[in-house]
């Protein structure tokens, strides 16, 4: 029953902001498990492990961290085994087992465990290692809680992505970029993506680029308020260096009202700075983004002034 509980509290607290009474639940959750003396795993067996590790005994580290994964999977302890497979995904990469690393950072849900395999692979240099951390990363993530996961990976090794798997990440992150934004949390889990996608995107292809705009302009973001379409203006920036020169003439028809809009709203400065890259990479379209920015009663937009 304890565990169930346990359970049902790290399902609440992470589902975004938990309430008043989930803050008491996990109190006293806490409390009834310190009067009957249960801990689902050995805290102390956890920190000789983690101290050996810093010394580099990985023979004795390294049996501890697989005990807890175990245990905490045959107990079904969700938050037990997410903090064993972190702990297991750091280990293994001390010890240069990228993929195996790779596979328990994903599990593990933890941005910090993704981000030092993205880090390692960046610093490492290996394209044969690279490729083979990514193709891992593909075959894991099928999950929508794993593929949210390795966003902070994909963001974090950036354009050390090879060629051959940024359309298979793209398509990978479609669910989590179109998933309904009902709560704060929804928007982090959709934000994320897109951050990942932003990333991606500048080595993708034209065909792929331009269905990443098209997907932003019928999304939920840019339809909704200025405030939502704002935050879409670095994906589109970043597509610029791949999308086809007739996607960009459409997307400049979609801009131009936001750029000229009175009274400006939250999103002016992001589509008038967007504009003028525009103009920047394809000069011939300078005269009719000129030509409706400037007016003879308004003058220049103060923002390029």
């Amino acid at each position: 029953m304890l565990l169930i509980e346990d359970n049902r509290v790290d399902a609440t607290l992470g589902s975004g902001f938990p309430s008043a009474e989930d803050h008491n639940r996990f109190n006293e959750h806490v409390e009834r498990r310190k009067l009957i003396g249960i801990e689902f795993d050995d805290a102390h067996a956890r920190i000789s492990a983690s101290e050996a590790s810093e010394q580099g005994k990985s023979y004795d580290s390294l049996p501890v961290f697989r005990a807890a994964l175990y245990d905490s999977y045959q107990l079904l302890q969700w938050r037990g085994f997410r903090k064993a497979a972190s702990d297991l995904s750091h280990e293994l990469l001390r010890l240069n087992a990228v993929d195996q690393s790779m596979f328990y950072a994903i599990l593990s849900e933890d941005n910090e465990a993704c981000k030092a395999v993205a880090r390692y692979l960046r610093y490492a240099n290996n394209n044969k290692l690279v490729s083979g951390a990514v193709r891992a990363s593909l075959d894991i993530c099928h999950l929508a809680r794993h593929v949210h996961g390795a966003c902070s990976f994909v963001q974090e090794l950036g354009d050390a992505m090879p060629d051959q798997y940024v359309a298979d990440w793209l398509k990978r992150l479609v669910p989590n970029r179109t998933h309904p934004i009902n709560t704060w949390h929804d928007k982090k889990f959709v934000d994320d993506a897109w951050k990942a996608t932003a990333a991606l995107v500048p080595a993708a292809s034209a065909e792929h680029s331009d269905a990443i705009v098209d997907e932003i302009l019928q999304g939920q973001k840019w339809q909704s308020n200025a405030i939502n379409r704002d935050e879409t203006f670095p994906v589109l920036t970043a597509a610029l260096l791949s999308m086809s020169r007739d996607k960009c003439q459409h997307l400049i028809g979609q801009v131009l009202p936001h750029a000229t809009h009175s009274p400006p709203s939250h999103d002016y400065q992001s589509a008038i700075m967007f504009l003028a890259r525009i103009a920047d990479k394809w000069p011939e379209f300078k005269d009719t983004i000129a030509d409706t920015l400037f007016t003879t009663d308004k003058g220049v937009p103060h923002i390029l002034i």
